[in-house]
């Protein structure tokens, strides 16, 4: 009875795994455009709050480096968060797990602050009006959070 069994043929054409891996990068990038959009926010204030009215990180060449490797950082970081994430939870204990997603926290906080830790001085150019801001925050800035300086 078994000899007469058909098995289930494998279809090449089936792109089910492509799919599932575009989605995966999508909300990736997604994730990591969203989280650099954010870091950004913090730049574009300070230069606002020190009276230097930017648009954006530099001009020209420099603006797209400084975009390009924050993207690329923080899309690197979410996918590497979200592998790590799901094998300890299918694998791992679930206290392995929270103290995984405590560590993966600290550690997006620290790339947080090393970006603003790059951006701020590529992007900052003190004028004599917001020259104070050279040697100290920014009215508003909160105090909990170090600035880089240049």
């Amino acid at each position: 009875m078994m000899a007469n069994a058909v098995e289930p043929r494998k279809d090449d054409s089936d792109f089910r795994w492509l799919a599932g891996g575009c989605i995966r990068l999508f909300i990736d990038a997604l994730l990591g455009s969203a989280w650099l959009y954010g870091a950004l926010n913090a730049v574009w204030w300070y230069e606002r709050s020190c009276h230097n009215d930017s648009s954006g990180p530099g001009d020209g060449f420099l603006a797209l480096v400084v975009l390009a490797a924050g993207w690329l950082g923080f899309t690197a970081y979410v996918s590497l968060s979200r592998r790590l994430i799901f094998r300890a939870v299918s694998r791992a204990s679930w206290i392995v797990t929270v103290v995984l997603v405590l560590a993966l926290l600290v550690g997006a906080a620290l790339l947080t602050w090393g970006f603003w830790a790059w951006a701020i001085p590529t992007s900052y150019e003190p004028t004599s009006y917001g020259a104070l801001c050279a040697s100290q925050p920014p009215p508003g800035w909160p105090l909990w959070i170090p600035i880089p300086r240049g």
